[in-house]
């Protein structure tokens, strides 16, 4: 009985993937797009405030810098060459082992009504930090992609240019100084449009 309810499981779930992609052909409808991105980190500016004394900004050396991340957006066209959507996501960031959650708004544009089509992006939302004494800040990325299918499978490949500001990053040794980074970097994006 269990193998019966796991094999009508998939044929659902299989089904529902093939009206999905029919859907996706026209770029219409709801769709989610899964992807994961590796970032090329290019800057990573520090600046520190201290009370009574002023501030400073040191650009780090971003030699060997990069981050990876995966996000979801859950989204539906609009019309035939625009959609919009919502994301979240996870950022690992190594230079300063940042354990980010980026929540954003999501909006495409397609340069073709065609099932394999060009389109260029803008997610714009906010950034928390996961790691202890890491604050909140925003975020802002811009990226062209190809939307293209494999055996009835759609997926996405793109280049992002990413830019984020985190505020109020604190636990550091006396007088304990507020500091904000901001990070940009290039990625090489893949993704599942479902």
């Amino acid at each position: 009985m269990k193998k019966i309810l796991i094999f009508i499981s998939i044929l659902t779930f299989t089904n529902n993937i093939c009206a999905q992609s029919e859907d996706l052909y026209k770029n219409k409808g709801y769709f989610n797009l899964t992807k994961i991105s590796f970032h090329f980190v290019n800057n990573i500016s520090e600046d520190i405030f201290i009370p009574n004394q002023g501030g400073t900004t040191y650009h780090l050396d971003t030699k060997n810098a990069y981050a990876y991340s995966i996000n979801t957006i859950n989204g539906w066209f609009l019309f035939p060459w625009l959609s919009a959507g919502a994301g979240i996501g996870y950022e690992y960031q190594n230079t300063m082992s940042f354990h980010l959650l980026p929540v954003y708004f999501d909006l495409r544009t397609y340069l073709s009504k065609s099932k394999n089509a060009i389109y260029l992006f803008a997610d714009y939302g906010i950034i928390s930090g996961l790691n202890k004494n890491t604050g909140t800040g925003e975020m802002l990325n811009i990226g062209i992609g190809y939307k293209f299918f494999i055996k009835g499978y759609c997926f996405t490949a793109g280049f992002d240019f990413n830019s984020y500001t985190l505020f109020e990053v604190y636990g550091y040794p006396e007088p304990d100084p507020v500091h904000d980074f901001s990070v940009s970097s290039i990625a090489i994006t893949i993704g599942v449009l479902f």
